[in-house]
């Protein structure tokens, strides 16, 4: 964030004639399900738990929404109630460790950067496809001379790959939660088409019969 309010003022939107306001994706999400959900919380005021399966991180927050009168305007009123962020786990993390899986299924020790890019679209086209499916076959081509047809199940990939990433995701939703009831859970980003989030998190909020993906993901 200073970089793009650094950014802006060299370019000169910083006198006082620019009104310039600055938000984060928090709360980007809180506006955008306030306007598009605000039938949830018109009779009765809901916390609803975020959860943010994004590529770098994995964050939790539980977010109060209500609705009032003011001088006859209905207006929605939000409240952060939690922020917790886990910075060691997200998507890439996820993408890195089905790179690793593939050269340790084909012995590859060595790789070239151009090399490390063909593992690493085949590695998210594999994590793309078993978010569908029970299993994903990629060809990957040229690596240390040669093309492989490589084949990841579902299974393989939430044993051993997925473990780590569904536990960040049931922590942070502990710590984001402590203390805190909540009504609905809304998961997001691009990682969070992957199933085995949804079991995780309905194996411990056993009171939450269905966790919501009413927002676009990414």
């Amino acid at each position: 964030r200073l970089l793009f309010e650094e950014s802006l003022n060299i370019c000169g939107f910083n006198n006082s004639k620019i009104n310039l306001t600055f938000i984060d994706d928090v709360d980007a999400i809180i506006h955008v399900y306030a306007t598009e959900k605000s039938f949830k919380f018109q009779k009765n005021a809901k916390n609803v738990l975020f959860l943010d399966v994004g590529a770098t991180s994995i964050k939790g927050y539980v977010v109060n929404f209500q609705s009032k009168i003011l001088n006859g305007t209905k207006l929605t009123i939000a409240t952060r109630l939690s922020y917790v962020i886990d910075h060691k786990n997200g998507g890439s993390f996820i993408t890195s460790s089905i790179i690793q899986n593939i050269k340790d299924k084909l012995n590859i020790k060595k790789t070239t950067e151009s090399e490390n890019r063909r593992l690493f679209e085949a590695s998210e086209k594999m994590k793309i496809e078993l978010s569908k499916s029970n299993s994903s076959v990629v060809i990957v081509q040229d690596i240390n001379g040669r093309d492989f047809d490589i084949t990841l199940t579902r299974e393989e990939l939430e044993s051993q790959i997925l473990a780590t990433a569904a536990q960040s995701v049931i922590d942070v939703a502990k710590e984001a939660t402590n203390k805190i009831e909540f009504d609905d859970i809304e998961l997001i980003g691009g990682s969070s088409r992957i199933p085995i989030f949804d079991f995780a998190l309905k194996k411990v909020f056993k009171s939450i019969q269905k966790v919501g993906h009413s927002l676009n993901p990414d």
